[in-house]
């Protein structure tokens, strides 16, 4: 089983026994290819996750693309309402 660097920090916090679980339900994941659309790479509660998210799920063999794109005023307005 893989294991992270960074995951690994929360075991004071967690336990061994909730990572174990974390690394359990994680193993048949390896390999999983994901896309991460977003319309901004910095700011923003989704890309603050990514950066964060990302480099775990990159030391479980989880495969990330994050790609940015660009969006027209109403859509980024449409967007926007989506998530308040």
């Amino acid at each position: 089983m893989k294991r992270s660097t960074l995951l690994d920090r929360y075991k004071p916090f967690v336990g061994e026994d909730l990572l174990a679980q974390i690394y359990q339900a994680a193993e048949p994941l390896s390999g999983l290819r994901i896309l991460h659309v977003n319309t901004t790479a910095q700011g923003g509660g989704v890309a603050e996750l990514l950066h964060a998210l990302i480099p775990v799920m990159d030391e479980l063999g989880i495969i990330n693309t994050w790609q940015v794109i660009s969006l027209d005023d109403t859509s980024n307005l449409f967007t926007a309402h989506l998530v308040d």
